[in-house]
């Protein structure tokens, strides 16, 4: 019984292991393609990176890499910390986006390349809308501003948003399906 136990639990470690290095590898990336076009304002891949481990991780699995992403470019960000709200809300919002597309996986598997890329720019644009709405509504939070004045700071961000939309429809047309295929026979 004893052998029998040590036999699963050594077949168990490998996996674990296998997964939290996927984990801290996405992550690495995220972050690294973050600071990548840091001086581009609303133009990043981190949205695609954290995406594709949604898609070769899981849903509970890639928002792990969302959220540590988000905590490791934000916090160490060259022009600062952000308001702890909008910390929070960056790491909530990445978060989603992850969970999104791990739950598009088995979608993404079964359709041919031209659907792939309207799953991906299709959710690219909701986790994308998720994630401005929560930092654009953290900010206010963030400041004191009564919530009869938030709809002044969602308008002011509508610029910054259209253009955060427009890249990241690129990112998750041209990246995400084509890296996805590539690391596909990796997963």
């Amino acid at each position: 019984m004893n052998s029998e136990i040590d036999n699963n639990q050594s077949l168990k470690a490998p996996i674990a292991i296998r997964q939290i290095t996927q984990i801290a590898l996405y992550t690495a990336a995220a972050v690294a393609c973050g600071y990548l076009l840091i001086g581009l304002p609303n133009v990043e891949l981190v949205s695609g990176i954290v995406a594709l481990s949604g898609l070769s991780l899981g849903s509970w699995s890639g928002a792990l890499v969302g959220v540590f992403s988000e905590a490791i470019f934000s916090g160490l960000n060259p022009y600062g910390l952000p308001f702890p709200p909008v910390w929070a809300a960056q790491m909530l919002g990445m978060a989603g986006t992850v969970f999104l597309f791990g739950k598009l996986r088995k979608l993404f598997d079964c359709s041919p390349p031209k659907t792939r890329i309207f799953i991906s720019v299709a959710g690219g644009i909701a986790g994308t809308l998720l994630f401005d709405l929560l930092t654009n509504l953290a900010f206010p939070i963030a400041m004191g501003v009564k919530t009869n004045a938030w709809g002044v700071y969602l308008l002011a961000a509508l610029p910054f948003s259209a253009v955060h939309l427009a890249a990241n429809a690129v990112v998750f047309a041209v990246i995400v399906p084509v890296a996805f295929d590539r690391l596909k026979a990796r997963i």
